[in-house]
C-alpha cells in the first residue's frame, strides 16, 4: 500500500486563502479607537498612549510616528498583539505595522511660567507698557 505524504502549509499560504478586505486610513483609525479604548479599560494606559499616535498608511503597511524611545519600547512589546488584532478586525492578513521615532519639534520660544516672566516678555513687546506702569503707579513686584 503506498504511503501518502501530506505537506504542511505555511502560515503565508493560509493567509492567502483568506479573503482580503480593502481598508483605508479612516477604517484603520476606527478600529484603532476600539483597541485603544480596550487598553484603557484594562488599565494599560502606556500602551494606549503609544498606540494613539499619528500614522501613515502606505498600501497595507501602517507606520506609526512615535515621539520617544520609551514609546518605541512599549510599541515593540505590543506590536504582535496589535498586528494580530488589526488583521482579524480588518479581515486583511497582509497588514503590517511598523514604527519610527521622530524627535519632538522643539520651538525656540521661551515658556512663560511666572508673572515676572510674562511681564518682562510684554515689556519687550511694547514700550508703552512701561509708560502705563509709571503713569498709573502700578506695582510690578510679584
Amino acid at each position: 500500500m503506498p504511503v501518502q505524504v501530506v505537506h504542511d502549509r505555511t502560515v503565508h499560504e493560509k493567509a492567502e486563502e483568506h479573503q482580503v478586505d480593502f481598508f483605508d486610513k479612516e477604517k484603520l483609525s476606527n478600529v484603532l479607537v476600539g483597541i485603544i479604548q480596550a487598553f484603557k479599560e484594562e488599565h494599560r494606559n502606556l500602551e494606549a498612549v503609544a498606540l494613539n499616535q499619528p500614522f501613515e498608511l502606505e498600501g497595507e503597511k501602517a507606520v506609526f510616528h512615535l515621539v520617544s524611545d520609551i514609546q518605541a519600547g512599549i510599541f515593540q512589546k505590543i506590536k504582535q498583539e496589535i498586528t494580530t488584532e488589526l488583521r482579524r478586525k480588518l479581515n486583511n492578513y497582509n497588514l503590517q505595522i511598523e514604527f519610527e521615532v521622530r524627535e519632538e519639534v522643539k520651538d525656540d520660544k521661551k515658556r512663560l511660567y511666572t508673572s515676572t516672566d510674562k511681564l518682562h516678555y510684554l515689556r519687550e513687546k511694547s514700550d508703552l507698557l512701561d509708560e502705563l506702569l509709571n503713569r498709573f503707579k502700578l506695582e510690578t513686584d510679584f
